[in-house]
């Protein structure tokens, strides 16, 4: 019975891919949603494949940011997930993710 054993949690940075690029910012309540849309706008407009993934503490913070003016404003299209939603939408907004449809998922 050989078993494979793979870590891919840990401080060791050569299990990220290189050409994933995770950045962790703290930011005041007021200030998330104008943060991400300059995010947004820095890292993902124009750019062909380019894509984000957002993590927030709570549904309600996901839906607000993913419809928030700033996000909105900065072009990129964004959908929430979280489980509130419905199976059928919550693979409908994974499926644009991987499609590339939709450039930020916000989790």
């Amino acid at each position: 019975n050989d078993v494979l054993h793979i870590n891919l949690v840990g401080k060791d940075d050569s299990k990220i891919p290189d050409d994933i690029e995770i950045l962790s910012l703290v930011s005041r309540w007021k200030n998330r949603e104008e943060q991400l849309g300059n995010i947004l706008n820095l890292y993902c407009s124009g750019k062909d494949g380019v894509r984000a993934l957002v993590f927030t503490s709570t549904k309600l913070g996901c839906e607000q940011l993913a419809s928030s003016k700033a996000v909105v404003q900065s072009g990129i299209v964004s959908l929430p997930l979280h489980g509130d939603m419905s199976q059928n939408a919550r693979e409908n907004a994974l499926e644009a993710f991987r499609s590339r449809r939709v450039k930020c998922l916000i989790a």
